[in-house]
């Protein structure tokens, strides 16, 4: 997820507000592709899909344990500390969002059965759309600190790992909108499609694959 601040820029312009875009196991968004507004999906990945990208990943980290370039989570973590870098902050800072988001939720869940109070329908409604943007922001600094931690732990064995992960699973599950056909396609065939596709398109599709899959709990912080 390099040149985050591309990806922000472009969900901030949009004023997007993400998990209203989350419908049926489906994360909707739209994009600009070839000078022509694109319709984009997110799926959840099915069982087969995650079998696949499991075995890449396992296949990447015994690959990495060979390479001097490349250290072992616990041991970068210790290089930082030396020089003075906490990189577990990161780490208690987005547990710590994620308890905010986890009462948010619990809050928007009662607020939704007290929407069926009529004399109240239009207060409550107020307070729904305020606890909506509050998850959208409290998730979209998740992100930010996701992005951030990664451009420190990139060269750790398991962060590495990860990032490809979000890939590979990215590549299985993003289709595009074929208005001709009136049905969804696959947007990647293959890892060949991505490395080859424009860097800002891919930072924008692995923004919200790393939003969905974070959302549907196939990422961890770890």
């Amino acid at each position: 997820m390099e040149n985050e601040n591309i990806v922000q820029k472009f969900v901030n312009s949009n004023d997007y507000k993400i998990e209203k875009a989350i419908i049926d196991g489906e994360l909707l968004f739209e994009m600009i592709l070839n000078g022509k507004l694109r319709k984009f999906r997110v799926r959840t990945p099915q069982f087969k899909e995650k079998i696949h990208a499991e075995e890449n990943r396992k296949k990447l980290y015994l690959k990495l344990l060979g390479d001097k370039d490349y250290y072992l989570r616990d041991k970068l973590i210790e290089k930082y500390a030396e020089k003075g870098l906490d990189i577990k902050g990161f780490d208690n800072k987005f547990e710590e969002v994620q308890n905010k988001i986890n009462e948010k939720y619990l809050a928007l869940d009662k607020l939704r059965v007290e929407e069926k109070n009529k004399e109240k329908s239009d207060e409550i409604k107020k307070k729904i759309l305020e606890q909506e943007n509050e998850i959208t922001n409290l998730i979209n600094e998740q992100m930010f600190l996701f992005t951030e931690k990664y451009k420190w732990m990139q060269y750790s064995i398991e962060d590495q790992v990860k990032q490809h992960y979000i890939i590979w699973l990215s590549i299985l599950c993003v289709d595009i909108f074929d208005e001709e056909k009136q049905d969804w396609t696959f947007f990647y065939n293959s890892m060949e499609d991505w490395e080859n596709g424009k860097e800002e398109v891919n930072n924008i599709i692995s923004y919200y694959s790393g939003y969905m899959f974070l959302y549907k709990g196939e990422l961890s912080n770890d």
